[in-house]
């Protein structure tokens, strides 16, 4: 016959039961590596990717979100989350000899493998939220034109800082090039972009406009 513990004798079993840690063991030295390779694998990544390099990283890592987009017309776009995976060993042979170029070796290989396994699914996530947006063009097979960019900057909500420069980012596939545009070409491009710009002038002077008292 048995006889169960009350509350609080079975806190203390189980508390007597958790597995102690090794004597020998230094948590803060595993925390600093960890702390160390994440800043390691942001900062190579970013130096071999220019792309993620101007992407902001988010002040909280360690957690993850699923982005949200609203359409014009009221729908929600919501972004499928990205798992990321890169691996990398050290065997105890390796790591009594202590050797600072092999374990940066090491980094940069899983830095490469980080972009592999992220990148594409940033463009993924790109095409799907502009295509959810309706801001995607199809040049049908046609090579990269004035008339196409003109037509995707005017279909763009652009951005321009305090000095007025516009903030737009260009990225083109694989043996994809910009041609040189002629005169007329360049006049119509900053024609549209310095509409843009009064348009997001505009847009922020009424942000920033405080509401009348006696309005309701």
């Amino acid at each position: 016959m048995s006889m169960e513990p009350d509350g609080a004798s079975a806190e203390t079993a189980t508390e007597a039961r958790e597995p102690q840690a090794p004597p020998f063991e230094l948590p803060e030295y595993q925390r600093a590596f960890i702390t160390f390779t994440r800043q390691a694998i942001e900062g190579l990544s970013s130096a071999k990717d220019p792309i993620l390099a101007k992407m902001r990283r988010r002040s909280r890592p360690q957690r993850s979100y699923v982005g949200r987009n609203s359409m014009p017309e009221g729908e929600v776009h919501e972004a499928a989350p990205m798992p990321v995976k890169s691996e990398f060993s050290l065997t105890a042979t390796e790591m009594l000899d202590g050797d600072p170029t092999l374990l940066a070796g090491k980094l940069v290989d899983l830095a490469e493998g980080y972009l592999a396994s992220l990148m594409p699914q940033v463009f993924a996530a790109i095409a799907a939220a502009t295509e959810a947006a309706g801001t995607t063009i199809n040049a049908g097979g046609q090579p990269f034109s004035a008339d196409l960019f003109i037509g995707m900057l005017e279909k763009l909500e652009l951005e321009f800082d305090d000095a007025g420069q516009i903030n737009l980012d260009i990225v083109t596939g694989p043996g994809m090039s910009v041609p040189t545009y002629s005169e007329d070409d360049q006049r119509r491009i900053g024609e549209v972009i310095e509409r843009k710009r009064q348009e997001f002038v505009a847009k922020r002077r009424r942000r920033q406009l405080p509401q009348h008292p006696l309005r309701g």
